[in-house]
């Protein structure tokens, strides 16, 4: 009997010790986890601060070429009238916030929260601020500490108590960012003009992360009070005599539990804990997804649209500067090509008459052209047989009819020769038009310049043929 129990009572303590390792195990892999969650999401933050400043750099690019194209316009007469009837290009503003909420409702909320939030407007230097009152060298800490307050007014938004512990994190790393911009600025602004607009910069980062503090004081009172046991007065009356009942959560009896289930209960508890933040970690990470592409596409679009602009910047300075050369550019011959049409396979001809349409078989007579390169990307397309260009008319139709390689003969394109799409230099009055196919009709036409123009643009082959 005695071997039975030891027996009993040693399997009872391998079990106990292996269920041990087991939730030191488990709870060991969820901090784990939270850990890599949490790098995670300071990555993901920093990665969007990344993607803001590109945004940034775009606009001042954008800016920069559209300033460049309304000078070079300026430079011919009648430029010089456009421009004195048309608004100048405005100077985008120097500093960019992320997408952020505005001020949370009032209406059930905390009165510590509505007066930080209320702060967190009233600032006097962010909430007044002006891109021109900003030098260069200090753009970087102004948009680091309008960072922080943004994720600030978030904060006040936050329900649950994972998100507030996730965005604290994250608060804290856009913090020591904003520390650091500021501490740079420290070294090079001792004796600065404009060291009073440093000394707010600091005053209103110092005035945001007390605010923070304040705002995880207040929560974590509000956290004790919901803890403190709750009390139910009950009164009754019995002969005029007011009886008060105070029911607590202790006077209920509760079978006390034993050493391994209390201890089951702090591991489940360590559990929740650990994937309540993992779930808000991954839900605030499948938002900023979400942001970053959309503000990725939008400057993808700003970049697509600043590299078409330069292109027409670039066209507008050569010609300038061919009207001021004393003798025109020269044209040198590149070789015979034959245009081919890439989603259908038919090949552009030219009729006697000089309209264009699509063949389904090459033709050599009808289909080799000269390419001839003049002024950097521009080039012009000459018929081999008709000896006429390729170009627009005066009625601004598209014809091979050009008798010299003239300003309404010159082409640009985008793209290597296998996939390339053809843009008529001179269309839509010098801004440009891209060469598209209309199927019912069999004929080729010039379209738009845009970005929604570009994307509908046909996709064309030059291809290379043997001189005979």
């Amino acid at each position: 009997m005695e071997s039975s129990s030891i027996r009993k009572q040693d399997e009872r303590t391998e079990q106990q010790t292996r269920q041990e390792e087991e939730n030191l195990a488990a709870r060991r892999a969820g901090v784990e986890a939270l850990d890599i969650g949490r790098e995670t999401l300071m990555v993901a933050a920093a990665q969007n601060e990344q993607i803001v400043q590109a945004d940034r750099h775009a606009d001042d690019a954008q800016y920069a070429v559209d300033k460049s194209g309304r000078v070079l316009r300026g430079m011919t007469w009648s430029g010089w009238v456009a421009n004195m009837f048309t608004k100048d290009i405005d100077r985008p503003s120097s500093t960019t916030t992320p997408p952020c909420t505005s001020s949370p409702t009032t209406k059930g909320t905390n009165p510590t929260r509505s007066s930080a939030t209320t702060t967190l407007q009233s600032l006097e230097f962010l909430a007044n601020v002006k891109p021109d009152d900003i030098p260069e060298e200090m753009r970087s800490a102004v948009q680091a500490v309008q960072n922080f307050r943004c994720h600030l007014l978030i904060l006040e938004k936050c329900e649950t108590n994972e998100q507030q512990l996730t965005c604290f994190t994250v608060c804290d790393t856009i913090y020591q960012v904003a520390v650091q911009e500021i501490s740079k600025l420290h070294i090079r602004h001792d004796h600065s003009p404009h060291q009073n607009l440093f000394h707010q910069l600091s005053e209103d980062l110092t005035t945001l992360r007390e605010i923070q503090n304040n705002s995880l004081a207040a929560q974590t009172r509000e956290k004790n009070q919901r803890s403190t046991p709750r009390r139910n007065q009950d009164s009754t009356t019995n002969n005029g005599t007011t009886i008060i009942t105070t029911t607590t959560k202790h006077d209920v009896y509760t079978k006390p539990k034993s050493a391994l289930e209390v201890q089951q209960d702090e591991h489940l508890e360590s559990l929740s804990q650990n994937l309540g933040e993992l779930n808000s970690i991954a839900k605030s990470m499948g938002q900023m997804m979400t942001d970053q592409n959309e503000l990725l596409e939008t400057v993808n679009e700003k970049s697509e649209s600043i590299l078409e602009k330069s292109k027409l910047v670039t066209r507008k300075a050569h010609k300038l500067i061919q009207r001021k050369a004393w003798s025109p550019a020269k044209k040198e011959f590149q070789a015979y090509v034959c245009i081919q049409h890439v989603e259908s396979g038919n090949y552009v001809a030219v009729s006697k008459n000089g309209s264009l349409g699509l063949v389904d078989r090459f033709h050599p007579d009808a289909c080799t052209f000269g390419m001839w390169q003049r002024q950097g990307s521009i080039f012009g397309l000459k018929h081999r047989y008709t000896t006429y260009w390729l170009g627009q008319t005066l009625l601004g139709y598209l014809s091979c009819s050009g008798s010299s390689f003239g300003n309404r003969e010159e082409w640009d394109s985008s793209g290597d020769w296998e996939r390339v799409q053809l843009l008529c230099a001179c269309a839509n009055w010098g801004v440009g038009g891209y060469m598209v196919w209309q199927k019912g009709t069999n004929t080729l036409a010039l379209s738009g310049s845009g970005p929604e123009d570009k994307k509908a643009a046909d996709i064309w082959c030059l291809k290379e043929l043997e001189e005979s």
